[in-house]
């Protein structure tokens, strides 16, 4: 009688692993279900760290977007800057120059790999023209 209970404790323990592990099967890249979707969700948050340029009323301009928060816009052709905070989640972030919003940057990622390949600035307050342009990383 012993050893039917030792037999029937095997078989349950086996059968709790078993189930276990089926409900695992898909858990090959360490808890990441949708690693194809989690990558463009991580690689579209926009603004994104680095130096981007863009034609701005016809001339060529730079606008550097840190860590920390901060963009600063330059048009050197127009002697003109600017720089404040961005704020945000997902793909849009709104820009501020001081208290006031001046614009928003959103991130363009490409559909295949999800790295940003431009993003689209939207100013509505600025010396410089107000209107949409593209940036290309620099």
């Amino acid at each position: 009688m012993k050893n039917l209970f030792k037999v029937f404790g095997v078989i349950a323990l086996a059968a709790v692993i078993g189930f276990s592990m089926a409900g695992c099967k898909n858990d090959d890249d360490g808890g990441n279900n949708n690693s194809s979707n989690n990558n463009n969700n991580n690689n579209s948050v926009s603004p994104v760290v680095g130096t981007w340029v863009g034609t701005f009323d016809g001339n060529q301009a730079t606008v550097v977007i840190s860590t920390g928060n901060t963009w600063t816009l330059n048009v050197p052709a127009l002697s003109y800057s600017d720089s404040g905070s961005y704020s945000g989640t997902g793909s849009v972030a709104t820009l501020r120059s001081g208290n006031v919003v001046v614009g928003t940057a959103t991130a363009n990622a490409n559909l295949v790999d999800g790295t940003i390949t431009t993003i689209t600035l939207v100013l509505n307050q600025s010396s410089v023209a107000p209107g949409t342009y593209t940036l290309t990383k620099q």
